[in-house]
């Protein structure tokens, strides 16, 4: 039975390179997927052990909403655990400063210029989803499996420091 596509229905992304003041230099990638799913089994596992923020929340017919929706109770299928994995994420972000070379007076000849800075990855990200990372998946990116997530680790968040001095 088909429930839902794994493949969103669009994403988009924004990229944008500003210098301002003369010498600081910024830059921001802003990813959005749009009406993805997948298949959360996190939600199932943390139902299971009944864990899950909503997990004694009663139902309308007074049965806890997380042991309602166990699995192999009457009418439950997995169709509840293919959640909807829309994202806006900040992929990367940079901030740079090349540094005027009046600064350092007589040893300035020797070299051309000097840049310090501060870079990014997946720096923040809005999302409904219940799990780490709706990027996350078990299986990779196969055909089949790719948007089954098991606590799958979420992506990485880097932070980088720059010194460039060129020559």
């Amino acid at each position: 039975t088909l429930y839902e596509d794994a493949q969103p229905k669009w994403q988009a992304s924004f990229n944008t390179n500003v210098v301002f003041f003369k010498n600081f230099e910024f830059n921001v990638l802003i990813h959005r997927s749009h009406k993805n799913h997948n298949s959360s089994l996190n939600q199932e596992l943390t139902d299971e052990g009944g864990n899950s923020p909503d997990w004694s929340t009663l139902n309308k017919d007074g049965v806890p909403v997380g042991n309602a929706r166990k699995l192999g109770q009457p009418g439950i299928t997995t169709r509840q655990f293919i959640v909807d994995a829309s994202y806006t994420k900040i992929r990367e972000m940079s901030l740079y400063y090349t540094i005027p070379k009046t600064i350092f007076g007589n040893w300035a000849s020797k070299f051309e210029s000097l840049r310090v800075g501060v870079s990014g990855n997946n720096i923040a990200m809005w999302t409904p989803y219940y799990g780490y990372d709706p990027e996350a998946a078990n299986f990779g990116n196969r055909p089949t499996g790719a948007t089954v997530d098991l606590l799958a680790y979420p992506s990485a968040r880097r932070l980088f420091f720059h010194l460039n001095l060129n020559f």
